[in-house]
């Protein structure tokens, strides 16, 4: 993990980290070294510009991660900036390779992203593929609660009461209790429908009481 360019200061940082806190020299070391170890192993493989750019051409996501691939999206260079940086390149007196090492690393990741055909679909998909599992496995939970709800609802009694007070009611309602004589629900449903017709005298541009086919909604 000291192959990359700066991760033996890291490592000095961490040695000297811990004699200021007055751990003795060896102890110091050992432990400093754990740490730096523990810590590549989680964020995973140093990777240039180069080795980013190379891994995005070949859709390869061995060594990235999901949020290593939401940095590289808000890093792709806009049309301005590969304009600007192609202008750069191109332009003569000095040589390419000692003008891409005078880039900032975000310049560089850019210059070695421009080299890349249909950049930013091939990071779309490398994303896609890094969390395709992950949401699965939020779909599978999601499909379980609700399958689970649906038992639950099915197999509810007191569901089933509050159904049939409902279907009593709406009977009650429309036979008045004893299936005789004009419907009082029927009565109640043409006084709200006359009320909207006039809201519509008034309102010409809304299309009160009808459906999408034009036909009228409350009727008796």
């Amino acid at each position: 993990c000291l192959a990359t360019a700066g991760t033996g200061d890291v490592l000095a940082g961490l040695i000297g980290s811990a004699l200021a806190q007055g751990m003795p020299g060896f102890e110091a070391a050992c432990a400093a070294v754990f740490q730096h170890a523990a810590a590549a192993r989680r964020i995973g493989p140093g990777l240039i510009a180069d080795d980013l750019a190379d891994a995005v051409d070949r859709i390869d996501e061995q060594n990235l991660t999901a949020e290593q691939i939401e940095n590289i999206i808000e890093y792709l260079p806009s049309k301005e900036e590969r304009k600007a940086l192609e202008a750069y390149m191109l332009e003569g007196g000095q040589d390419a390779a000692e003008k891409f090492d005078g880039l900032c690393e975000c310049e560089k990741f850019m210059v070695s992203m421009m080299t890349v055909k249909h950049a930013k679909r091939k990071v779309s998909a490398l994303l896609f593929k890094l969390q395709f599992e992950s949401c699965i496995r939020d779909i599978q939970k999601e499909a379980y609660a609700v399958e689970q709800a649906c038992e639950e609802l099915s197999s509810s009694v007191r569901l089933r009461q509050l159904l049939g007070i409902v279907l009593t009611f709406g009977n009650r309602l429309n036979t008045a209790g004893n299936g005789q004589g004009k419907r009082p629900g029927c009565r109640l449903l043409c006084h709200f429908r006359r009320g909207a017709r006039r809201l519509h005298r008034r309102l010409p541009d809304l299309e009160l009481g009808r459906n999408r086919s034009g036909n009228e909604l409350l009727g008796c």
